[in-house]
């Protein structure tokens, strides 16, 4: 109580000197009431400009917003030079571009495999020092690795891992695809699985997009224990595998002697126990590890199967049980399916039915009259 009486008493002290020098002072009342009209007069002037300002701002934001939503558009559409026209209008009518409409550019890039535009993008954002999210270079790695241009795309991820942005699934995903695409040259699918472990390292919830993509490497560099030792991971730690990532080991499984074919036809069942659905892909994997192991009457298995039961089987899949026929030397189970084949309409144009009748002919025109005979022998057997 007693701060506020004492403060009470200063603020009457205070206006009552006030009042007195106004009563002493014959100008000050006028001078007063001149000055407040004046700073009246500012403050609408004020409040003016504020408001033209907010206005300004609130219109130009709406423009941003609207070619950044056509750019996106035109992006999904793989209408790149459009996408790129949207972004040059913006920078004639003087509308500050953002992080967010530059993303949208790299994206519609990256579904076009524009990657030299892509890194432009990127690179021109640093210019206009608009730091590039974990968004802009996932895009633009995905740019580089559908351009073919791997390098570059772990490039970008290199500077990532250095610098930042702290690189996500998405980021790994398209670098690991780069590899995979490469997976024949020497150390892909080793250098695919060590961007695995890194990401495992740094804590990075992969998808199964990851996963299939390093499965894929693996298969397309031969290494069919690695890619049967990942898709055994997804099984039992996560994320679940679907059909790509069973498709890819199937396919692995067709490397080397061909004494994996069995593995193939396992993981086919296992495909049904995951409650998926086989596709032709499937099958066709299948059959393809059927025939590096001779293993010809498995292999008809299976397109019997797919007659029976679906899914139907397409000129792949006759033509990888054909060739399954051919590698064991069965010429009457070879042409037979050849005859199928053509009476399937499949093959629509003579010339691709003529074609297809001189190879399973001259196939087996060249083999020695034994081997045809032994074969022929099986066949009735």
């Amino acid at each position: 109580m007693r701060l506020a009486a004492s403060t009470l008493r200063r603020a009457g002290l205070r206006t009552s000197l006030l009042a007195r020098g106004a009563a002493s002072s014959g100008s000050l009342g006028p001078l007063s009431n001149n000055n407040n009209n004046n700073n009246t007069n500012k403050d609408n002037n004020s409040d003016n400009n504020n408001n033209d300002h907010h206005n300004n701002n609130n219109y130009n934001e709406e423009l941003l917003r609207n070619y950044t939503r056509l750019i996106s558009a035109a992006g999904r559409q793989k209408q790149t030079r459009e996408a790129l026209r949207l972004l040059c209008e913006m920078e004639a009518k003087s509308i500050t571009l953002n992080v967010i409409t530059y993303n949208a550019a790299i994206g519609a890039c990256s579904r076009s495999h524009c990657w030299e535009s892509a890194l432009g993008l990127l690179s021109e954002m640093g210019h206009r020092l608009l730091e590039p999210n974990v968004n802009s270079c996932s895009a633009a790695m995905t740019a580089c690795d559908r351009g073919g241009q791997w390098e570059r795309s772990l490039s970008i991820l290199r500077e990532m891992l250095s610098w930042g942005p702290a690189p996500n699934a998405v980021t790994f995903g398209a670098a690991i695809s780069a590899c995979a695409r490469l997976g024949r040259s020497d150390g892909q699918w080793e250098r695919a699985v060590g961007l695995l472990e890194i990401a495992c390292l740094r804590r990075v919830e992969l998808d199964v997009v990851c996963f299939s993509a390093a499965i894929t490497a693996c298969e397309k560099g031969g290494h069919w224990p690695g890619a049967l030792a990942l898709l055994f991971a997804m099984m039992q730690s996560g994320p679940a595998p679907n059909v790509i990532s069973f498709n890819a080991a199937m396919s692995a499984c067709a490397h080397g002697d061909g004494r994996h074919w069995w593995r193939a036809l396992a993981l086919l069942e296992d495909i049904r126990s995951s409650r998926l659905a086989p596709d032709a892909v499937s099958f066709s994997a299948a059959t393809n590890a059927c025939g590096r192991g001779f293993a010809w009457q498995q292999a008809i298995g299976l397109l019997e199967h797919m007659r029976c039961c679906g899914p139907e089987p397409d000129v792949v899949n006759y033509s990888a049980a054909i060739a399954a026929c051919e590698a064991a030397q069965e010429r009457r189970q070879a042409l037979q399916l050849g005859r199928q084949l053509l009476l399937s309409g499949l093959v629509n144009s003579g010339e691709a039915e003529q074609k297809l009748e001189e190879r399973l002919l001259g196939k087996f025109d060249s083999l020695p009259a034994a081997a045809t005979t032994t074969s022929n022998e099986k066949s009735v057997a």
